[in-house]
């Protein structure tokens, strides 16, 4: 997209939008190890992040690009392996939460 000015003359609305934010960790490969890598990172800096699948995509990822498939997946693998906990709420949806977290 083009804009005849500069970002520092960007509306403010506007200059929050133009770019990506880095919320999360960028993945530029969509292997379900690299995701649980990343998830389990994320996790370790984050003991108190609790969030659904797209929540997860969008935040702690930062790549809405992800198939929210291959996101759940890799939530589900944690869950097994008893890193995560998963919540799910009377709607059926889920939340996903560091099971240290709860621990302590």
């Amino acid at each position: 997209m083009f804009a005849p000015w500069s970002d520092a003359e960007l509306p403010w609305h506007r200059r929050c939008t133009a770019r990506p934010r880095c919320v999360g960790l960028a993945l530029s490969a969509r292997s379900y190890s690299e995701l649980e890598d990343a998830l389990e990172q994320y996790c370790t800096a984050h003991p108190n992040a609790a969030d659904s699948v797209d929540g997860v995509r969008r935040w702690w990822l930062a790549d809405p690009a992800i198939p929210l498939a291959d996101v759940e997946a890799a939530l589900e693998a944690l869950v097994k392996r008893g890193m995560l906990d998963v919540r799910r709420l009377p709607d059926g949806s889920a939340v996903y939460f560091n099971r240290a977290a709860r621990d302590t």
